[in-house]
């Protein structure tokens, strides 16, 4: 199949309509993680609102506890994981996402690892590979659906190691358990889904690629419906 195209230029870092920049709205106590010139990392550390991310470099939270939503901003590339040893006894921390995920805006990425917790929808729409890359969602509790809609990055959803034949750069050992639906809907990009497990259906089309599964082991709660009905 022809993949559809977008233009070659790069798109502006913030979308414009009748000549005003439209950004995400911030309140006092959201967090503005702004990644444009270097990576930021937050270990560790309680976020009473939204994270907002702006890339292109990585906004790194390790233990957080966002009590809010995470928004990938224009260029956004967000990494949750574990803080290691930072708890009151050594041990390690995980992030606690309270609000879910979406994008806001042209974001690059994500990658969610270190066992995270996320207690609402995660919306990935529309992201573009700024500077190549892939998103990674592993190892993780979601509670709530996961959509993945008009994306230009590849996504890897619970794609490990061994499935790829390389050492680095996919999920460790096992991917996410979904409480609801996962949804892939026209996206323009490779999407993988392996070692991941639903409570509610797997409904896939009008992707450019069909989804793959090339490490198998997906457990579908409900129907496998569409380009992903033989999973």
């Amino acid at each position: 199949m022809q993949a559809k195209r977008r233009s070659s230029r790069l798109l502006p870092l913030a979308a414009t309509i009748a000549g005003m920049t439209l950004a995400p709205v911030s309140r006092a106590d959201d967090f503005v993680c702004d990644a444009t010139a270097a990576l930021v990392t937050v270990d560790n550390q309680v976020i009473h609102g939204n994270v907002i991310a702006l890339g292109p470099f990585a906004c790194m939270l390790r233990g957080v506890q966002v009590m809010g939503e995470v928004i990938l901003g224009d260029a956004g590339n967000v990494i949750l994981n574990v803080c290691p040893g930072c708890g009151p006894n050594g041990e390690n921390v995980r992030t606690d996402v309270h609000g879910g995920i979406r994008t806001q805006g042209t974001a690059w990425k994500l990658g969610v690892f270190g066992n995270s917790t996320l207690r609402g929808h995660v919306r990935l729409d529309d992201t573009f590979p700024f500077f190549g890359g892939a998103t990674l969602i592993c190892a993780a509790e979601i509670y709530g659906s996961v959509q993945l809609r008009d994306n230009e990055t590849p996504i890897f959803v619970g794609t490990t190691n061994d499935d790829q034949g390389v050492g680095v750069g996919y999920c460790g050992s096992s991917g996410p358990t979904v409480h609801g639906t996962l949804q892939i809907l026209g996206n323009r990009a490779p999407i993988d889904v392996s070692h991941t497990a639903m409570t509610g259906n797997l409904q896939c089309r009008d992707n450019d690629f069909p989804p793959t599964s090339i490490g198998g082991d997906v457990t579908v709660g409900g129907r496998a419906q569409g380009e992903c009905a033989g999973f």
